[in-house]
């Protein structure tokens, strides 16, 4: 913060140097300009975390999946602990319907990859994943 302070934009204003305004100065452009984006996902990730709770387990899984590999594969592995932190399994999340496990490798489906037909109110395994896509 210091270093904000010494020669930060708008420090180089004879009047604004070394006083309590440039104090005032280099902590607003810290925070608007420089810590504002990790603040932002500070705060995103407590909510994400306090929301995540009340998905079911599959979703769970898939939003985590979808943090670290997107739609791209993975490898089984890395989904088969996932799925164990997660408290589903990768067979659970194929009977599910979101992912594809094939040679080693897993990927959740993308959206248009999902059964066009699909009816949640016969969905013996519904997720939220699959609801909002």
């Amino acid at each position: 913060m210091l270093s904000l302070y010494r020669p930060p934009p708008g420090q180089r204003v004879d009047t604004v140097k070394d006083t309590l305004w440039g104090a005032v100065n280099a902590v607003t452009y810290y925070v608007d300009h420089l810590h504002k984006g990790a603040l932002i996902n500070e705060i995103l990730d407590e909510a994400l975390a306090e929301q995540e709770g009340d998905f079911d387990p599959d979703t769970r899984w898939a939003l985590a999946w979808f943090e670290q590999f997107g739609f791209n594969d993975g490898p089984f592995g890395v989904a088969e602990i996932l799925s164990t932190a997660k408290n589903t399994s990768v067979s659970g999340l194929e009977k599910a319907g979101i992912l594809l496990s094939k040679g080693g490798h897993v990927g959740l489906l993308r959206p248009d990859e999902l059964p066009v037909n699909w009816d949640p109110t016969a969905d013996a395994r519904l997720t939220i994943w699959e609801i909002v896509h």
